[in-house]
């Protein structure tokens, strides 16, 4: 589980939101919705402890819990010079072969093995991004 209570970040303009408190329960399902400028990318960063909240409290942070969180983003640096299977062993502790050939199948990313991902389709790197989060076996996925 985690929780906060009454965050806020303010800019000089006045406040980007503000007494925000929410708690993930294991299991639940959460979508952020809202307006560009609305504070939903800061309000992520706090969660995954990147940045401080200016106000509130986080209590029971899981970013101070090695391995308990993932996140999965579009976003990738065109030159990015990594094979496949080295993005894919990122930030795994224990590396079990037989479960990393368990997820490459079924994620069907056999066959991209040795492919470097700046060469990556869009749907292939979903896919990539996604196997390495179901490596992770994290408490909470962003």
């Amino acid at each position: 589980m985690i929780s906060f209570e009454k965050l806020g970040y303010f800019l000089p303009q006045g406040y980007l939101f503000s007494d925000v408190s929410l708690q993930i329960n294991r299991g639940d399902k959460i979508g952020l919705v809202g307006k560009n400028g609305a504070g939903k990318s800061v309000l992520l960063r706090h969660l995954m402890g990147w940045s401080k909240p200016q106000a509130g409290n986080f209590l029971s942070p899981l970013w101070n819990q090695p391995g308990k969180l993932a996140w999965y983003t579009n976003q990738r640096n065109p030159y990015l010079d990594l094979l496949v299977e080295d993005v894919l062993g990122m930030g795994i502790v224990n590396k079990d072969p037989e479960r990393l050939m368990h997820i490459s199948l079924e994620y069907e990313l056999n066959s991209l093995m040795g492919k470097s991902v700046q060469w990556l389709s869009d749907g292939e790197w979903v896919r990539l991004m996604m196997a390495r989060i179901a490596l992770q076996l994290p408490k909470l996925v962003i």
